[in-house]
């Protein structure tokens, strides 16, 4: 699955690439974007609670350490993963979700990977998170 090429994007649009794997017989979704932002600032957009608020489906107050678990949006998360600023990884709902930031000049490379037990589950959702992607590269352009 391919979201924009460079080649049909829309003018100011973000490119967003996603593709749909097999990862130890289970499907895996995994978005990727270029920005044009440092990791450390990337990082804060996605492990703030404040901004974590304005596109994760519910309100977390953390910190995030590893181990740490709450409830968000009628569902557990458990953070599995913490590596300040290049990796965060959690379940949520019993589902691996985690995120991978690498300097790239004077931006980074931004991925995001979800993996699913479920292969007509992940198709759907699929849709969702590459909106999701495009409202964090509007965040990122706007507040970062």
């Amino acid at each position: 699955m391919a979201n924009q090429t460079p080649e049909n994007a829309t003018e100011g649009e973000p490119v967003i690439h996603g593709t749909l794997e097999m990862l130890d017989d289970r499907v895996s979704l995994r978005f990727e974007l270029n920005l044009d932002h440092a990791v450390e600032s990337v990082w804060w957009a996605v492990s703030g609670p404040d901004e974590l608020r304005r596109w994760f489906p519910g309100a977390v107050g953390w910190t995030p350490e590893a181990e740490e678990t709450f409830e968000a949006g009628g569902a557990m998360l458990e953070v599995t993963e913490v590596d300040a600023p290049h990796h965060l990884a959690w379940t949520y709902a019993g589902q691996l979700q985690s995120f991978e930031l690498a300097g790239e000049g004077d931006g980074c490379k931004f991925a995001f990977v979800h993996v699913f037990d479920d292969f007509p589950l992940a198709a759907q959702t699929a849709a969702g998170w590459e909106t999701i992607s495009r409202d964090l590269t509007l965040i990122f352009a706007m507040d970062i």
